[in-house]
C-alpha cells in the first residue's frame, strides 16, 4: 500500500493507493479490492498517469480517534491473491 502509511491521521476523503504488480498480467488487470475494518468494500480502479490502483473512502461518518484497518487485496486473473494491511486513526 502506497498510502496511507501506517498511523497516519486521516478524515474526510481518504484518498487510499495501491502498488500491485503481477508477472503474468497485463498492467492494470488485476481486481483490487480495498476492506475497511473488514466490512467496507471498495474497488480499487488503476490510473496509468499514477501507474497505482487507486480509490477514496469516505471517513466523515467515523468517530475522531477511531481506529480501523484497511486491507488492500489484489486477485489475478487465475484466482492469486495477495493482501497487505495498514492502520490509521481518524482525527
Amino acid at each position: 500500500m502506497v498510502t496511507p502509511g501506517a498511523s497516519f491521521k486521516v478524515g474526510g476523503d481518504v484518498f487510499i493507493l495501491v502498488d500491485a504488480l503481477s508477472d503474468h498480467e497485463t498492467v492494470g488487470n488485476l481486481r483490487v479490492e480495498l476492506l475497511v475494518d473488514g466490512a467496507t468494500l471498495i474497488s480499487a480502479k488503476y490510473s496509468p498517469l499514477s501507474g497505482y490502483y487507486g480509490a477514496i473512502w469516505d471517513s466523515s461518518s467515523e468517530r475522531s480517534g477511531s481506529i480501523h484497518t484497511i486491507i488492500a487485496k489484489v486477485t489475478d486473473s487465475v484466482g492469486n491473491t495477495k493482501s497487505t494491511l495498514t492502520t490509521v486513526s481518524v482525527r
